[in-house]
């Protein structure tokens, strides 16, 4: 509240104050952390994530009770695994067995009103990290695991300067649409006398405004696994680096 423009409690000097204190706070317990044999993975606005061995937990937490700084109850979440892409895009399972997921490369519940990208690419990395399955075979058999023809759908709202082009018909500025083998390029043309500019380049797309019941949608999976197979590649590139620690 204290720097939403529109609260009668704005005070920007209190917040950058709040801010920054948590901030050096953080700080402050990242080093001593790091002193005592610690590794730090990641540090938000209000957590700091930290790799230690098992059999040192309780003795961790205590230390961090005789140093906490502030007269506040610091919580913990203990995790049986945890899958990193970076600060902002995560996965991880609690040792009580629920899966805590952050950003949009793992989210699978986005909020009503949020955009809604190829929901099929979070769902695969999820059963592939937490299970184990093969994410090829996840995809070519969706309907197996519960998925839908909406998960594999994108959308692309583009602006009103552009005229939008698919299969030589002109098309509404916002199309949902999902890619396949035999499907056109959609295109956006700024004026007559410019070049159209592919889309999704390198990639046919089936406009799918309105829903379609069919047996085969013919849907292009290497294009979702070249998605899903990047991803796991970064993380687990990443997981090898925080190994060697």
């Amino acid at each position: 509240m204290l720097n939403n423009d529109y609260s009668f409690l704005k005070d920007m000097k209190q917040s950058l104050g709040i801010c920054f204190n948590g901030q050096l706070i953080l700080l402050y317990l990242a080093e001593k952390i790091i002193e005592w044999g610690g590794i730090v993975l990641a540090i938000n606005t209000d957590g700091i994530t930290v790799k230690i061995p098992r059999n040192q937990e309780v003795e961790f937490q205590n230390f961090i009770e005789l140093i906490n700084p502030v007269d506040i109850e610091l919580e913990y979440v203990g995790y049986s695994k945890l899958v990193i892409s970076n600060i902002n895009n995560y996965l991880a399972i609690t040792k009580e067995g629920k899966i805590k997921k952050k950003g949009k490369l793992f989210r699978t519940d986005v909020p009503l009103g949020d955009s809604v990208d190829f929901l099929i690419v979070p769902k695969v990395l999820e059963l592939y990290f937490t299970k184990g399955l093969d994410p090829a075979t996840v995809i070519k058999n969706y309907k197996d695991y519960g998925f839908s023809i909406y998960d594999y759908c994108g959308s692309f709202k583009i602006s009103k300067n552009y005229k939008v082009l698919w299969n030589n018909q002109v098309q509404q500025q916002l199309n949902r649409f999902y890619v396949c083998k035999s499907g056109a390029y959609l295109y956006k043309q700024k004026n007559t006398k410019s070049t159209p500019d592919n889309v999704l380049k390198g990639y046919g797309v089936e406009i799918f405004n309105n829903f379609v019941e069919k047996e085969d949608y013919d849907i292009n999976y290497s294009f979702y696994l070249k998605k899903i197979n990047d991803i796991i590649y970064n993380v687990e590139k990443y997981q090898k680096q925080l190994s060697l620690f």
